[in-house]
């Protein structure tokens, strides 16, 4: 028997929960994109998954803009304040 039919992968090599994750980033950032107003716009991969930044009309925003920060999670089960992870 040759070196290469005894290999057996191991069971928890499965990529299908990151690929899960990355799909709904994607289609998270097209629907956060088709709404964006005038002033806005968003920056992927920069502060977080998707920044949403915003153009500032008062002098209490750094360097005349806000952004908003959103992590995008796919979870498997419900998370409430209480949850532990």
């Amino acid at each position: 028997m040759a070196e290469i039919d005894r290999f057996t992968p191991a069971r928890n090599q499965d990529a299908w929960a990151t690929l899960r994750g990355f799909r709904v980033q994607i289609d998270l950032s097209i629907l956060r994109w088709l709404s964006l107003q005038s002033e806005e716009y968003l920056e992927l991969e920069r502060g977080e998954d998707i920044d949403l930044v915003v153009s500032a009309m008062s002098d209490d925003s750094i360097d005349g803009f806000t952004r908003k920060l959103e992590q995008v999670k796919v979870r498997d089960r419900k998370v409430s304040l209480d949850s532990t992870k």
